[in-house]
């Protein structure tokens, strides 16, 4: 968790100087977010790939919401990390995650 924190609160004091690290961050954080089985620190490290979303290129962005819908056909734990991610995606990222409401609301409407 202190990580994940860390990660975001270092995103969110940044800012747009973080454009160029998002891809390295998001390749980083969103395999940690599946990969974590416990709940608290799975959805810190959502919230710290949606700090990430927000200030990634829209490349960048595109890929990892790409990724993250491509999560609902997989096992009980890809399902519930698509759907903690999708929720930090809207809350933290909401101005990125609205120009992909194409691909992220059929799944909402899926899970």
């Amino acid at each position: 968790v202190g990580v994940a924190s860390f990660t975001s609160l270092l995103i969110q004091k940044i800012g747009d100087g973080i454009k160029p690290f998002t891809n390295l961050l998001s390749k980083i954080l969103f395999p940690a977010t599946l990969a974590e089985k416990s709940g608290i620190a799975k959805r810190a490290f959502a919230g710290a790939c949606a700090s990430t979303l927000k200030y990634a290129v829209p490349s960048v962005a595109q890929q990892l919401i790409e990724d993250t819908t491509a999560l609902h056909i997989g096992d009980k734990n890809s399902q519930l990390s698509c759907a903690i991610l999708l929720k930090n995606y809207s809350h933290l990222a909401s101005d990125v995650a609205s120009g992909y409401h194409s691909v992220i609301l059929p799944v909402v409407f899926v899970e």
